[in-house]
């Protein structure tokens, strides 16, 4: 029923909900003048139409398709990055619990035992969202190779899904890309990360990228050991919250610098539930010691750690309880 309801070619919005079939209507494509699509809580849905040459889409919704394996399980692949997704600026994709990639055919159990990682990498270099501003991939644990993304200019959220989307952009150089190549992630304000089981460090020099990130937000990450931030080179960081990373024992990437590198623009420093080497106890500093708080971090009008302000408004304080907040 559905593929006989083809709607006007001027249409700009399609949601769709609760559809039962295991294929979307082919005439999704042609409808050129599409700007935002929504597909929800179809639950049987296993195949989607090439979408990626839409020239108007901004803003496409991927929610509970729990079939799903492949977002574009049909797709041929060999366009230039500048005609994939042209005008796609916000991508959400919620509750795919299956689902493993964005084009079966670089997917890593699709290749031979006798393959190797060139062959995906060649794959991903065609696959690169030239406008995306602001991604969000929740509840996808099997999503472990998807299109880069080093345009974002505000906000990634992570939650619940595979860190190696987001190392295969930080680690992009400038083959992958045109010319015109930036520094990826150079752009982003904001970093979210809740959750994510498989990622132990990030790329030293990906991060030493995020010079516009404001805020950096992770949570409940259990393996994550290594955390360098660099001291030069992130400049707009304001706020900075590391919840329940109880392996994670130091944020700078220079022992010299101590376990918090100096971060001029601070203005929030949460530290609740990680290792005692991380929260300053082991230290004397956390609670009690003021004047011998590392120099890096008096700067800070905000400083709260395992569950106390123990500096509000650049005031010293004893025991004033904290509340923190993750902002969607």
């Amino acid at each position: 029923m559905l593929q006989s309801l083809q709607p006007n070619s001027s249409l700009q919005e399609l949601i769709v909900k609760g559809y039962g079939g295991m294929r979307f209507p082919s005439w999704v494509s042609d409808l050129s003048n599409l700007v935002r699509i929504r597909v929800q809580h179809c639950r049987r849905l296993k195949h989607i139409p090439p979408l990626d040459g839409i020239p108007f889409l901004e803003e496409l919704i991927i929610w509970d398709l729990v079939d799903l394996e492949y977002i574009d399980s049909e797709g041929v692949g060999g366009k230039e990055v500048s005609m994939f997704f042209p005008s796609l600026k916000s991508l959400r994709i919620f509750s795919c619990p299956i689902l493993k990639g964005w084009r079966k055919r670089w997917s890593k159990d699709e290749m031979n035992d006798d393959s190797d990682e060139s062959t995906i990498e060649e794959g991903l270099r065609m696959l690169c969202f030239p406008r995306l501003s602001s991604l969000s991939i929740e509840f996808c644990p099997n999503l472990t190779s998807m299109p880069l993304f080093p345009t974002l200019d505000e906000d990634l959220h992570l939650w619940r899904t595979s860190s190696m989307p987001l190392q295969q952009t930080m680690e992009m150089t400038s083959s992958v890309s045109s010319s015109s190549f930036t520094r990826p992630l150079s752009k982003l304000k904001r970093l979210y990360m809740y959750a994510i089981d498989d990622i132990e460090s990030l790329p030293e020099a990906g991060l030493q990228n995020l010079s516009s990130l404001q805020r950096l937000w992770i949570y409940e990450c259990p393996r994550l050991k290594s955390l360098p931030l660099p001291d030069q080179g992130m400049h707009s960081l304001q706020k900075l919250e590391v919840i329940n990373c109880r392996e994670l024992k130091s944020l700078s990437e220079s022992e010299s610098q101590g376990m918090i590198p100096f971060l001029p623009s601070l203005q929030e420093l949460i530290i609740d539930y990680c290792s005692e080497e991380l929260s300053g106890r082991t230290g004397g500093w956390g609670k009690e010691r003021e004047e011998e708080w590392p120099p890096n971090i008096k700067h800070i009008p905000d400083i709260g750690i395992d569950g106390d302000y123990i500096q509000k408004e650049g005031r010293y304080v004893k025991g004033e309880g904290l509340s923190y907040y993750y902002y969607y």
